[in-house]
């Protein structure tokens, strides 16, 4: 994936991105370094014996139920989170990088290469909602007009054959 620039003000984006607003991340850290980062800070801490997948995804559910409580009770009709007050702003942040953090040493632990699952989750979801189907539409990809997967179409894992 290539960025053709910008920044958090979104003086350039990257083309088909006008719908998720002007905001862009920094080109770093990269996914990778926070893996290290993360890994690092727990073997300092010999903390590696408590990082199970069961254990760091169990972490990772408690985190996202700190996220959600930021936004529990607030209605539909009160800013964004781009509007919070700093403090709030300062918990989101938190939050979600404790997600973030926890989500990327799951996936290290698992072996899992996120940048690429994430390219290959996407041509997934491109074959599963074609535009022309899904356009405007919240309905998952079996309840789309014509949305049933024949038994030869459907979407393999990257590394299974197709048969």
């Amino acid at each position: 994936m290539s960025q053709t620039g910008g920044d958090a003000r979104g003086e350039e984006r990257e083309e088909g991105t006008a719908a998720a607003g002007s905001f862009s991340f920094s080109p770093e850290p990269t996914l990778e370094d926070i893996r290290r980062l993360h890994a690092e800070f727990a073997a300092e801490r010999d903390w590696n014996q408590f990082h199970q997948p069961r254990n760091l995804l169990l972490a990772l559910v408690g985190e996202v139920g700190e996220l959600a409580e930021l936004f529990q009770w607030k209605s539909d009709a009160e800013p964004g989170p781009q509007d919070w007050p700093p403090k709030e702003r300062a918990a989101l942040q938190e939050e979600l990088s404790d997600v973030l953090i926890y989500l990327v040493a799951l996936a290290a632990r698992c072996q899992v290469d996120l940048p690429q699952a994430v390219l290959s989750k996407m041509d997934t979801n491109r074959r599963r909602y074609p535009v022309h189907l899904s356009r405007g539409s919240a309905c998952k990809y079996t309840d789309l007009p014509h949305g049933d997967i024949s038994e030869d179409q459907t979407v393999k894992p990257a590394d299974e054959p197709s048969t």
